[in-house]
C-alpha cells in the first residue's frame, strides 16, 4: 500500500498538482487479473491549459504586456502621422493642383482619417509627408532638366542646318516646343526655390526639441517657443505651399512623366523629320546649282 501511494505521489508531483488522464485495459492471467495503465493526458498539460483558460499566472501577465506594446505602437503611429502627414499636423488636406507654370493636372483632398486608413493598408496618401514632397519637387526638377536639355538639342541641330544651307534652310522650331522649353526654365527656378524651403522646414521639424531647448536658454521669456508650437509653424508653411500648388502630387508627377514627356517626344520626332527633309532637299538642290 505504501509502495502505490508513493507511486500516485509522484505521478500527482509530475503533473503540477493535477491527476494524469489515463487508459487502462485488463490483463488476465492464470490467477490474478492485473490493469496495464498508459497516462494519455499528463497532468501538467492540463493544468496549462486550464491556467491559459482562466488567466491566470505568468500567461496572463504575458499577455497583459503584449497588449500594451500593441497600444503604445498603435498610438505612437497615430501620432506620427497627425504631425508629419500632409492630412495631420503637417497638413490636413491632400495636396491640390499645380498653377499654370507646372505640367500637372489637380487632385482631389482626402482627410487625415481616410489617409491614416489608407496607409495602414500600405497605399501612403500622396504627398503625404514632407519627405514625399521633396521626392516629388526632385522628380520635378528632373523633368525640367530633361526638358531644356531636349529643346536645347533640337535647336542646335536646326540652328546647324541654317548654317549649312543659308541660301535654302528656313525651318523654326515650332513655338509649342519652344513655350514647352521657356516654361520648364521658369518651373525649373520655382522648384529649386521650392526644394530649399522644403528641406528647411524638414530640419527644422527635425530640430524641434533642440530650438525649444534653445529658447528656454534665453533671458526673455518672450521668446520662449515650445515643440508642439514649432510643429504648428512648419505645418502652417507646408499647407500654405500645398494649396497654393508650390508641391505637386504623385498623379501630377506621374502625369508629368508620361503624358507630358510623351506628347514633348512626339512633337520634336515630328519636327526632326521635317529638318531632315528640308536638310536633303536643299541639298538636292545644292548639289543640282553646282552641276549646272
Amino acid at each position: 500500500v505504501y509502495n502505490r501511494q508513493l507511486g500516485e505521489q509522484t505521478v500527482l508531483g509530475f503533473g503540477e498538482g493535477f491527476f494524469s488522464q489515463t487508459i487502462c485495459e485488463a490483463i488476465h492471467g492464470s490467477d490474478v487479473t492485473r490493469e496495464n495503465c498508459i497516462i494519455s493526458k499528463p497532468g501538467q498539460v492540463i493544468e496549462e491549459r486550464l491556467e491559459q483558460a482562466l488567466g491566470f499566472g505568468e500567461q496572463s501577465l504575458i499577455v497583459a504586456d503584449e497588449f500594451n506594446e500593441i497600444i503604445g505602437a498603435l498610438f505612437g503611429q497615430i501620432a506620427q502621422q497627425a504631425i508629419t502627414g500632409v492630412n495631420g499636423l503637417l497638413g490636413l488636406s491632400g495636396g491640390t493642383g499645380f498653377t499654370d507654370y507646372s505640367y500637372g493636372g489637380g487632385s482631389g483632398s482626402e482627410s487625415y482619417t481616410d489617409a491614416l486608413g489608407s496607409e495602414t493598408q500600405g497605399q501612403a496618401a500622396e504627398g503625404s509627408t514632407i519627405e514625399e514632397g521633396i521626392d516629388n519637387v526632385n522628380a520635378w526638377i528632373s523633368y525640367s532638366e530633361y526638358v531644356i536639355a531636349f529643346v536645347s538639342d533640337l535647336e542646335t541641330q536646326n540652328e546647324d542646318y541654317r548654317q549649312q544651307y543659308p541660301s535654302c534652310y528656313n525651318l523654326s522650331v515650332p513655338s509649342t516646343i519652344l513655350t514647352t522649353k521657356d516654361r520648364a526654365e521658369n518651373d525649373l527656378i520655382i522648384a529649386n526655390n521650392t526644394l530649399t524651403r522644403l528641406n528647411e522646414l524638414l530640419d527644422r521639424l527635425n530640430n524641434a526639441q533642440a530650438e525649444a531647448d534653445a529658447s528656454l536658454q534665453d533671458d526673455d521669456p518672450n521668446n520662449d517657443i515650445t515643440v508642439a508650437e514649432i510643429e504648428q509653424e512648419v505645418f502652417d508653411e507646408y499647407q500654405r505651399m500645398v494649396s497654393a500648388g508650390e508641391v505637386p502630387t504623385n498623379a501630377e508627377i506621374e502625369k508629368m512623366e508620361v503624358e507630358d514627356r510623351q506628347r514633348l517626344q512626339e512633337d520634336v520626332i515630328d519636327f526632326r523629320e521635317q529638318m531632315e527633309r528640308e536638310a536633303r532637299r536643299c541639298e538636292n538642290q545644292t548639289t543640282t546649282d553646282s552641276g549646272s
